[in-house]
């Protein structure tokens, strides 16, 4: 996984939550601003000093108690607060006897949004519906029986608009709060991911060298320690047989030129084998001009028109095939010719390397190698199929395949 292209949406996500709580600050805070107006206007209109002092009291109780609301992130038990607030409400209400709606309406509509910001909608209904009797008392109280039930039914309306604002808000901080956590968790995720991915690409270079010093020690190593073996014979019949001498040194001749043919099968498989722009079927022709070149064995290469849009994997592992077929007819099939095969169907790529040499020998450990199985774990991994068997030109045959997803052309 790219951490680049991963982390942006997190950031987004972590400032969308920030916006959240930060709207949800203000309107806690901008409470207080309908608290103090509907008070002034409860007491310039109220000529009792003694209801003007209750008034004052009881609200300045329930600011202080909605002042601490707003601190509800750091609070165990804001429901105990909405309780206080909402008994010093009922006081408010009955108490002082104010004969005004808007002062009852507003106390009652900044409890409705708390209760909603607070608590789960369910809950914040059975809440409206304690509201909403104490307010029907109060206002029939206060305005008598018609008046005030219809005053209260209007409020009532009101009440739940406020419950349900403040529900949304409180759904969006808890959505918030999830959407931090799983941020949190894709951030870990993704360190993990591109720990594992580093590990995997440590294995696989390990993997890779691991199989270069194999291959060399059996190709290179095995040729080089013939040719010394060769050399040390004939520098001791030199004097007295130097015709087995001479054809002690051909020897070694021979063993040095295919030593430098496998040098530069295994420098040519180091380098990087399919360049990005390049196309399948060019690097195929580039492989078989170079294994010609090396080796002797001509190869013919039969490509299409015309070849569906792959992915990187997919041209690699098309290439591997071929370099690995090529690699295997070079050093066991003992083969004048190979045919290189790019097919394409209507649901799959098929790339298949035929010779005329011996055929696979089941007793060759080159068989059950690195190659063959490096083969065998990008076909699964591509959903695909390695096979073996024989050519119909009398040697080996090696078919790799695995299934086009989508069409196109590349």
């Amino acid at each position: 996984m790219d951490s680049d292209s991963a982390m942006p949406p997190l950031s987004k996500a972590s400032d969308k939550d920030n916006q959240s709580r930060r709207i949800s600050r203000i309107l806690s805070a901008t409470g207080v601003l309908p608290l103090l107006i509907s008070l002034a206007y409860t007491v310039l209109g109220e000529p009792d000093p003694t209801r003007n002092l209750i008034s004052v009291a009881t609200m300045a109780v329930f600011i202080a108690l909605f002042l601490i609301f707003t601190l509800r992130e750091a609070l165990a038990h804001v429901t105990l607060i909405l309780a206080l607030q909402m008994l010093v409400a009922t006081v408010m209400s009955f108490v002082p006897g104010v004969k005004d709606a808007f002062y009852i309406f507003v106390v009652y509509a900044v409890l409705c949004a708390e209760i909603g910001m607070a608590l789960p909608l369910r809950t914040a209904t059975k809440w409206f519906g304690c509201i909403l009797a104490v307010t029907v008392a109060a206002y029939v109280i206060a305005f008598g029986p018609i008046s005030g039930a219809l005053i209260a039914l209007g409020n009532a309306a009101g009440f739940f608009f406020f419950i349900y604002v403040g529900n949304l808000i409180h759904e969006s901080e808890i959505n918030g709060q999830r959407s931090e956590k799983m941020a949190a968790d894709l951030r870990a995720a993704n360190e993990q991911l591109q720990a594992l991915n580093l590990q995997t690409q440590h294995l696989a270079i390990v993997d890779e060298r691991n199989r270069m010093a194999r291959e060399l020690h059996d190709s290179l190593g095995h040729r080089l320690t013939v040719a010394a073996v060769q050399i040390e014979g004939a520098q001791r019949i030199l004097a007295s047989d130097p015709e087995r001498a001479e054809r002690m040194l051909r020897t070694v001749r021979e063993e040095i030129k295919s030593g430098l043919t496998d040098l530069r099968l295994s420098v040519a498989a180091l380098r990087a084998p399919l360049d990005e722009a390049l196309p399948i079927v060019e690097a195929l022709r580039r492989l078989a001009s170079a294994f010609e070149a090396s080796t002797g064995i001509t190869v013919a290469l039969e490509v299409p028109d015309t070849v569906p849009a792959l992915s990187q994997n997919q041209r690699l592992a098309l290439y591997r095939a071929a370099q690995e077929g090529l690699t295997n007819v070079q050093r066991h099939a003992a083969a004048g010719k190979a045919w290189v095969a790019l097919g394409v169907t209507a649901a799959a790529m098929v790339l298949a390397v035929d010779d005329d040499g011996r055929g696979f020998d089941s007793t060759t450990p080159s068989e059950d190698g690195f190659g063959l199985r490096g083969l065998q774990e990008r076909a699964l991994a591509l959903q695909g199929q390695l096979e073996r068997g024989r050519s119909a030109h009398g040697g080996a045959r090696l078919a790799f395949s695995f299934p086009l997803a989508t069409g196109g052309s590349a």
